[in-house]
């Protein structure tokens, strides 16, 4: 009969009920989160912090300090916004956990104007300064059979979105400036001489962007896209001056075009066709691959499946070669069927869930 050591005995159990009192001690450390509702009665920008009387949920009644770390997410009215765009006076939805006994750290916070006034769909006039910091909007709005201007004073605090971005006063086309002025949304406070803007979300009107198309970037060069569209066509896609360009949300100079954007870039293009297939472009939105490997070796070619298998970071991934991707060999259009083992490539691609990856541009280096 096999005679196993005492000391497997003695140790087990008590390894256990350490391991068992280790996880509830952890999970009682853990501080609990509490969703509520409240007012912004003070704020401080260089600590960002926020004082909040509570209105519902179980601090309902107290007044308490709201911190902000770097995983705090704020958000005006469901718009991605930053500390800077919440104002006193607003009512925040949020959920917390305490940090401090008389501190709680954000975890979500969503502002906005209870209220307030709001207009809809209204041609945006001029941006005119009104004196040394205060700066408005005229908006035209439509009462019944008149036709109203309404002043939507601004300030630092105001956030602005055009076509869904993030932008700023600067981004938006008026028609003291252009025929193609853009129609605006405003949510605000209500004065006695307009309204000061806590929100203004802008578009491009309708009929100035009758095609939109979405690819992926395959070249750039002299203020010019060509985007690689999934039935295979390359579509030029002309940028000019007055273009709205963003790119990861971050706004774009259109002379910079080539500094900025990639081969390999999604973007998405809103504009106006010519007879020659050209998009002149009024809007685009360019979004980065998640993925990238500038040097990667390929270790198998899947011409079936059409995929590949790459050597990179250590690591070997499977890349996903759809249709839609731009394959380059020297700078000329290619295909998959073009790449063999051991060649030396450069991959941009998203990331999926199983680990690989579908590819947005190969481009085979040597």
């Amino acid at each position: 009969m096999k005679i196993r050591p005492a000391a497997e005995f003695h140790w087990r159990p008590l390894l256990t009920v350490a391991c068992l009192l280790l996880g509830m001690a952890h999970a009682q450390s853990a501080p609990p989160i509490m969703a509520l509702q409240g007012v912004v009665q003070w704020q401080t920008f260089p600590s960002q912090t926020l004082i909040v009387t509570v209105t519902t949920g179980p601090l309902s009644g107290s007044t308490i300090t709201l911190g902000f770390d770097n995983a705090s997410r704020i958000t005006r009215e469901g718009a991605p916004a930053a500390f800077l765009n919440v104002r006193v006076g607003d009512v925040v939805r949020c959920t917390i956990s305490r940090a401090l006994p008389d501190r709680y750290v954000v975890q979500e916070l969503d502002a906005a104007t209870v209220y307030g006034r709001r207009v809809f769909g209204g041609a945006l006039q001029s941006v005119d300064r009104v004196s040394l910091g205060r700066q408005k909007l005229v908006v035209a709005v439509v009462v019944g059979s008149t036709i109203m201007n309404i002043n939507a004073f601004f300030d630092d605090q105001t956030l602005f979105r055009k076509e869904g971005q993030p932008c700023g006063p600067g981004d938006l086309a008026s028609a003291s400036e252009t025929t193609m002025n853009d129609i605006v949304s405003v949510v605000g406070v209500a004065r006695s001489d307009g309204i000061l803007a806590t929100r203004v979300d802008a578009a491009i009107p309708a009929a100035y962007k009758p095609v939109a198309l979405a690819g992926v970037v395959s070249k750039v060069q002299h203020g010019q896209l060509v985007v690689l569209v999934p039935n295979g066509a390359e579509v030029p896609v002309v940028v000019g001056s007055s273009t709205f360009v963003r790119k990861d949300q971050g706004g774009v100079d259109p002379s910079k075009l080539e500094r900025v954007i990639k081969r390999g870039d999604q973007a998405t293009c809103f504009g106006v066709p010519t007879a020659d297939g050209v998009l002149s472009a009024v809007c685009v939105l360019v979004r980065s691959p998640d993925r990238e490997a500038p040097a990667a070796t390929v270790t198998q070619v899947d011409y079936a499946n059409q995929s590949l298998v790459i050597f990179t970071g250590g690591q070997l991934i499977t890349v996903l070669i759809p249709s839609s991707a731009s394959v380059q060999i020297n700078g000329q259009p290619a295909s998959l069927m073009d790449v063999v083992t051991w060649a030396t490539v450069s991959v941009r691609a998203v990331g999926l869930a199983d680990g690989s990856w579908l590819a947005t541009s190969l481009d085979v280096v040597q």
